[in-house]
């Protein structure tokens, strides 16, 4: 064998022993991942939250890097964090939001984002800390999240939920998902939620009503920022 030959063919094997290395480790990264998280992902699927957040935070933390890319580690920390904030764990509406926002692997989510639409949705009717600023940022260019909050919070109102009522009034006073502030369609709103028990549509029913014997020119009730 040449001198050429033998150099070229040492390149080869470096070259196929490289590939298979690196396919060897990926392998092996994907599969002790999936066999040492497989009971706590079952847990978390369960209802258990605290496992939820557990098997987020891990894969969070080893979603930088080419494999970390590959693996999608950074989409099963959203899916799992999604979980936790179905289950009205603030960390996980927060965390969800948070890796969304710094990961190109948000661009293509195994998690439906209609989904992560109605988990902020309920947190923030039933009052999860955060809940309502992570579902205001999510509308932000979004109408249909928007569109989708004011069906959603009209339907838990009229069951019986005093706090989206509450929400659904600051919908109508903000213009938001369709929504607009007129006195007549937004004091019965309030009015429905103060007597389901909740203390803020009380409030805010009342300044509807002092708006009314107030000059015209004075801005109208429910009309700041923020939900």
């Amino acid at each position: 064998m040449s001198y050429l030959a033998d150099r070229g063919y040492r390149r080869f094997v470096f070259a196929l022993t490289l590939v298979a290395f690196v396919v060897v480790l990926v392998v092996f990264a994907f599969s002790s991942c999936e066999v040492r998280k497989r009971s706590e992902k079952k847990a978390c699927r369960n209802g258990d939250v605290e496992q939820c957040l557990y098997v987020a935070r891990y894969y969070e933390a080893k979603a930088d890097g080419l494999i970390g890319f590959a693996m999608s580690n950074a989409d099963t920390a959203i899916a799992n964090y999604y979980r936790a904030c179905r289950l009205k764990s603030a960390v996980g509406c927060e965390r969800m939001m948070y890796v969304m926002a710094h990961s190109d692997q948000a661009k293509n989510l195994s998690t439906e984002l209609t989904d992560i639409a109605d988990a902020l949705i309920e947190a923030c009717a039933a009052r999860v800390d955060g809940g309502c600023t992570q579902l205001w940022d999510y509308m932000n260019g979004r109408d249909w999240v928007g569109n989708r909050s004011a069906i959603a919070f009209e339907r838990m109102c009229n069951a019986g939920t005093g706090e989206a009522c509450y929400r659904f009034g600051r919908m109508h006073g903000q213009n938001l998902g369709g929504q607009h502030n007129v006195l007549e369609q937004v004091l019965p709103i309030y009015d429905k939620g103060c007597a389901n028990g909740s203390k803020d549509p009380c409030k805010s029913a009342q300044e509807y009503r002092d708006a009314k014997v107030q000059p015209a020119t004075e801005a109208k009730p429910g009309s700041g920022s923020g939900m």
